[in-house]
C-alpha cells in the first residue's frame, strides 16, 4: 500500500515513470469520481452510501504538487497493464489526476489522497482544510479496514521475536 509519496514511488518504481508536475492540490480536499474499473477490490465492501458521499462530497484530502494524470498512466504501458485505475479528482486547476489505483492481479493498492489524516490529524495551519466530516471519516474507517483485512492476510511470522500479549 503506498499513499501520497508511497503511491508516487510505486508509480515510478513499477512503471518507470515519471511523475506530472505542477499540480494544484496542496491542502485540497476533493471528491473522487469512481471510474468504470471501480469498485475493484479495493471499494467492494464500501456501502453504497459512503460511495456516493465520495463521489459527491470533499471528503479525500489531498496534499501534494506531484501525480499522474489519467492519460499519462494509461499510456505507460507498464502502468496500464499492472493496476486498474478506481478513481480520479481534479486539482484547483480543474487539471485531472489518478487518485486511487490497485493492482490488476496482485495486492498492491495506491492513494494519492490521505485518508490517515482525516482521522488522524487535526486540522489547522498548514493543513487547515483536512474534512472532518462524520461522511469523510466512515470513507477512510472503510478504507483502514480494507488495509487492515489486507494486511492479515499475511501469514509469515517473525519467529525470533515473541508475539506481545495486552
Amino acid at each position: 500500500w503506498g499513499t501520497c509519496k508511497g503511491y508516487e514511488d510505486l508509480l515510478r518504481i513499477i512503471g518507470d515513470a515519471r511523475l506530472d508536475a505542477n499540480f494544484d492540490a496542496v491542502d485540497y480536499p476533493t471528491p473522487l469520481a469512481l471510474t468504470a474499473s471501480s469498485p475493484g477490490r479495493m471499494l467492494a465492501g464500501v456501502n453504497s452510501s459512503v460511495l456516493q458521499w465520495v463521489a459527491n462530497e470533499k471528503i479525500t484530502y489531498n496534499n501534494h504538487m506531484a501525480g499522474i494524470t489519467p492519460e499519462h498512466l494509461a499510456s505507460n504501458a507498464k502502468l496500464s497493464t499492472f493496476f486498474n485505475v478506481l478513481g480520479v479528482s481534479t486539482d484547483r486547476r480543474g487539471r485531472s489526476m489518478v487518485e486511487l489505483v490497485e493492482g490488476k492481479v496482485v495486492p498492491i493498492y495506491g492513494a494519492q489522497f490521505h485518508n490517515e489524516k482525516v482521522q488522524f490529524v487535526p486540522a489547522g495551519g498548514q493543513m487547515e482544510h483536512i474534512p472532518k466530516t462524520a461522511h469523510a471519516k466512515a470513507f477512510a474507517a472503510q478504507m483502514g479496514a480494507f488495509f487492515v483485512g489486507e494486511a492479515r492476510k499475511n501469514k509469515h511470522s517473525n519467529a525470533t521475536r515473541p508475539v506481545a500479549v495486552a
